[in-house]
Order: structure tokens, then sequence, then C-alpha cells
């Protein structure tokens, strides 16, 4: 990593790598990266970004400081450990490929597409997905997907129609079948109590 960004005064990137590759090399025989649960601040944090990003706030000097806000929010509610285990894709491997699947994955309608993007093989991508990432590509996409179509529902600001075009549903119906399974309750359900 060419830059170390800083969490806070007392650590930043450079300082959880040194860290984390001596854990690793003491403590763990294995995989070190884990997931971060969000806490509410994290989660206060996040919906508050969406909504100011979704309203066009997006400049770089906004984002600038919503970045800075995010690293101070990670060192003051995480234990040290805990940060080294998430950070650890970007401390101990190439960023290229997490950091364009980040990035660009909703652009892509399946695993072929987005593997053949990256002009890898389908299997070379998967495996490769799998270990960054610790879930099959497959999952990890259709997570991601719910979780923006559970964004759109609660923001409210399309009909749900629009919203199964926009993700190419083949009608509603089939929309809310993908939504009550991925949580548990039709979108006017969800809608409605996010109003409520």
């Amino acid at each position: 990593m060419e830059d170390d960004i800083q969490l806070c005064e007392c650590y930043g990137t450079v300082d959880l790598a040194v860290e984390g590759f001596q854990l690793k090399e003491k403590k763990y025989a294995g995989d070190l990266s884990q997931a971060l649960k969000a806490n509410s601040m994290i989660e206060i944090y996040i919906n508050g970004l969406y909504c100011t990003i979704m309203e066009g706030l997006d400049g770089e000097d906004y984002l600038d400081i919503k970045t800075k806000e995010l690293l101070y929010l990670l060192s003051a509610f995480y234990e040290k450990e805990e940060l080294i285990s998430f950070f650890s894709t970007a401390l101990y491997t190439n960023t290229a490929f997490p950091a364009y699947i980040l990035r660009y994955h909703h652009l892509y309608n399946s695993v072929a597409e987005l593997a053949e993007a990256m002009n890898y093989t389908v299997s070379g991508f998967e495996k490769r997905f799998k270990k960054i990432f610790g879930i099959p590509p497959s999952k990890w996409l259709r997570e991601q997907k719910a979780r923006r179509i559970y964004r759109e529902v609660c923001l409210g600001r399309k009909n749900f129609k629009e919203i199964a075009d926009k993700y190419n549903f083949s009608s509603t119906s089939t929309f809310n079948d993908f939504f009550k399974l991925a949580f548990g309750e039709t979108p006017g359900v969800v809608r409605k109590k996010n109003f409520i």
C-alpha cells in the first residue's frame, strides 16, 4: 500500500499492516480476514451518507470529509484487532481486484459478465473472489443487489414497477418474490414501516 491512511492519531493502515502481519505469522495459520459487524453508529453514518448522495451531495470535498468521519468512527468504536481483520484484504493482497468489484459490481448482471470484464474465466474468477471475499460471487452479488433494492424501497421515491424494471425483474410479482425471500416481508410492508 503506497499511502498510509490514518485512522486516528494512534495508528494508520501501515501500522495495521505491520501488526496484522505479525498476528498472522504468530497466531493464525489461516485467513485473517473477517466481516466487521456494523454497530448502530456506523449504520447511522451509512444511512446518512447514502441519503445525502442520493440527493446529489457528492462533491470531492464532501466525500473527503465523510471518509475522515468514517475512519474516525471506526477507530472510536472498534478494537484494533477487529480493524486488522477487516482491512486484511486491502493490507495483504493486490487491491485492484477487490477495488474494481466493490466499485463496479452493480454494472453487471451476472458473475460471468463481471468475470469477462475483468479478463478471467468464470472458474478462475470464482476461485479468486472466494479467497478474497470469503463467499461465492453469485451469493455476494445477490446480497449487494438486495441491499440496493432495499434502500430504494425504503426511500420511497420510485414505485415498485420502476424498481423492478431497473433491476431487470421480469415482473413486479418476481420482484416481490425476490424481496420477500431476501427480507421476509413484501416491499409494500417494508415501505409502510419506513413511513410510519
